[in-house]
């Protein structure tokens, strides 16, 4: 395992081209989203049967839970940096926001209420 680290790391820095790096961080970059797209096909693809009718509250609970510990962790962390502006702050707290949770739910009740 050290000699794989080692020859990882080192090999590259005086046997890989400029082009074969950008190759190699290429080819990585699109198998983890592969990757990635695969993992959230198959939690859809699961998710359809799951009976979510008396489980509503539980969800919107988890989901303010969610937005506050994100709104905590990120204006604790910016509470030390002094020259940023408060909108500045909201921005970086709701622009990671991407609604995921929404979308997936929304998702949920087309296909309750349209069986599509």
């Amino acid at each position: 395992m050290k000699q794989q680290v080692v020859f990882g790391n080192y090999g590259s820095r005086i046997a890989m081209s400029p082009t074969t790096k950008l190759n190699t961080k290429t080819f990585w970059e699109v198998l983890a989203l592969i990757a990635n797209s695969l993992v959230f096909l198959m939690v859809g693809l699961e998710i359809a049967r799951i009976d979510l009718t008396g489980k509503w509250m539980m969800i919107l609970f988890a989901i303010v839970i969610v937005l506050v510990g994100r709104s905590v962790a990120v204006y604790s962390s910016l509470a030390f940096v002094k020259n940023l502006p408060t909108s500045w702050k909201h921005i970086f707290n709701w622009g990671g926001v991407n609604y995921t949770p929404l979308n997936t739910l929304t998702g949920r009740l087309k296909w309750m209420l349209l069986g599509k």
